[in-house]
């Protein structure tokens, strides 16, 4: 078990230079996303590429330390599902929480005090209305390029972990 766990931690390069590469990624895939779908000459272009740089950022060492916890001494194949499977989860749920906290501020005038008990169900639904609107509009952001992207992401991370 402190084997797995000492192998999970990653390199200090890809804790360093694979958050900047993977929210590049995403964030190249959502410029692409938006042009494709005629969205790119919206007033709020630029923040919705930087949540989704943001989303990717923050999400590539957490998923990176998951995937290589759970691809510990398994076969290639399955350190490239777990790395894909990684990778696509927590950059969605990151870059959703993301957009659940952009709303909850944007409703937050609306809400009960807080920790009343009506305050703990409007941040319920608030976050579950916003990560529905989300998976709906803005999962699409991600495909083609995005879904391309975590495939050879997974490819090179799977054969650098042997």
């Amino acid at each position: 078990m402190k084997q797995r766990v000492e192998h999970a931690l990653p390199s200090k390069t890809a804790a360093l230079a694979g958050p900047f590469i993977w929210g590049a990624a995403m964030a190249l895939s959502c410029v692409i996303g938006l042009y494709m779908r005629h969205r790119g000459e919206t007033d709020h272009f630029w923040q919705i590429v930087a949540f989704y740089f943001a989303g990717a950022f923050i999400a590539f060492t957490p998923a990176l330390v998951l995937a290589r916890y759970l691809a510990f001494s398994k076969p290639a194949t399955a350190r490239f599902c777990a790395f894909a499977l990684c990778l696509c989860l927590v950059t969605y749920g990151v870059t959703a929480l993301l957009f659940a906290l952009q709303y909850r501020i944007f409703y937050a005038q609306w809400h009960e005090p807080f920790l009343t008990r009506i305050w703990f169900f409007q941040q319920l639904f608030t976050t579950l209305g916003a990560t529905y609107q989300f998976t709906i509009i803005g999962l699409w952001l991600y495909f083609p390029v995005g879904i391309v992207c975590l495939f050879v992401t997974s490819f090179i991370l799977s054969l650098r972990m042997r």
